[in-house]
Formats: C-alpha cells, sequence, structure tokens
C-alpha cells in the first residue's frame, strides 16, 4: 500500500514589511516529493528542485502562510 502526501502547517509571523527568504536544509531523508505552498500567493514550489523561496511580507500575513507536502522516500 502506497502512503500518501503529508502535509505540514508552517507559521510566519511578522510585523513590518520586508523581503525574506525560507531555505530547505534536507538531511540524509530521502524525499520523494517536496512542495512548499504559499497560501497568500497561491504558488507552489518544488523543494526538491528549488531550496530556497524568497517572498515578502506586509505585516499582515495570516499566521498559517505557508505549508509543506512531502513523502518520504521508503
Amino acid at each position: 500500500m502506497e502512503k500518501a502526501c503529508e502535509t505540514l502547517e508552517l507559521c510566519f509571523s511578522c510585523k513590518q514589511v520586508g523581503d525574506f527568504t525560507l531555505s530547505v536544509v534536507r538531511n540524509e531523508t530521502e524525499f520523494e516529493y517536496l512542495q512548499l505552498v504559499d497560501h497568500v500567493t497561491g504558488l507552489s514550489v518544488d523543494l526538491l528542485k528549488q531550496s530556497t523561496y524568497g517572498f515578502q511580507a506586509t505585516g499582515q500575513e495570516p499566521d498559517a502562510h505557508f505549508s509543506i507536502r512531502f513523502k518520504v522516500t521508503e
């Protein structure tokens, strides 16, 4: 039986305007699927191909700004 993708919600809280970068440093875990979803812009990024994601904060973002969808290789 194939394991489904898991979802991890990432909270981001910032009270000021600015440019930010999320970076992923992977340990020895092998992922079949690793995707960052930006709930504010609607963009999704394949973190297996692109390990950083730049975004602008306005100070008004919801706490549930991002989520990561992933599946570990078995």
